[in-house]
């Protein structure tokens, strides 16, 4: 996989694990205009951890306007190609319209269920398809995350 676009959630444990298990070339963030450096830099660390090879892009856009998800989305297209879209994470009005956007372009869009480990495809080419993608975190892994060293 080339790039993933991930919704950006509080909780980083989703939004790394897809990465860790697929680990994309670029790996691009929607977030709210409201994150900023501090929330960042522990996420982009984990990352770069799990997938020393990926770049991490992020693309702020207004969290409670669905048409501005589709905006940003149109423009992460235009600069990357194609693309997956991971929809586990973020709030439920940036779900809805990375959701369908995907629908509308028949872009992959898939969640990755923690409890079982698997990649679940809900539209696109791969639509109805699962996937292992077992993943083992270290402690440590969960200081990261949490702003610690």
């Amino acid at each position: 996989m080339k790039t993933l676009v991930e919704l950006y959630d509080k909780e980083i444990i989703f939004n790394i694990s897809a990465a860790a298990a697929l680990k994309p070339e670029n790996i691009v963030f929607i977030c709210d205009r409201k994150i900023g450096k501090k929330r960042k830099a522990p996420l982009i660390a984990v990352l770069k951890k799990y997938c020393p090879f990926s770049e991490v892009f992020f693309y702020e856009t207004q969290c409670e306007d669905c048409d501005c998800v589709e905006r940003t989305l149109e423009m992460i297209e235009f600069k990357f190609g194609d693309f997956s879209l991971e929809l586990t994470g973020g709030t439920e009005l940036i779900a809805y319209g990375a959701g369908k956007y995907s629908a509308s372009k028949d872009i992959d869009a898939f969640i990755y269920n923690n409890k079982s480990s698997e990649i679940i495809y809900v539209s696109g080419k791969q639509k109805g398809k699962r996937e292992k993608a077992l993943l083992s975190f270290k402690i440590s892994d969960f200081i990261l995350m949490a702003g610690g060293r």
